[in-house]
């Protein structure tokens, strides 16, 4: 499970990870969860979108070697 968190000014966000999830928009002191578990391991990149920007991220479920 990966948690997202919004410590940032009064800003709201929103998460989008391809098909996979898209957050509600997540306001300060709030979070957002998504249990990579439930799907195959691989590298997935989403975009959290704060205001007008567009901020890409990447989360890594492979297995360790």
């Amino acid at each position: 499970i990966v948690r997202w968190v919004n410590e940032d000014p009064p800003r709201e966000y929103v998460l989008v990870g391809r098909d996979l999830f898209e957050s509600p928009n997540i306001v300060p002191g709030e979070s957002y969860e998504f249990d990579f578990s439930t799907i195959e391991p691989g590298i997935y990149r989403y975009y959290t979108f704060l205001g007008n920007q567009r901020i890409p991220g990447t989360v890594d479920t492979r297995p360790q070697r």
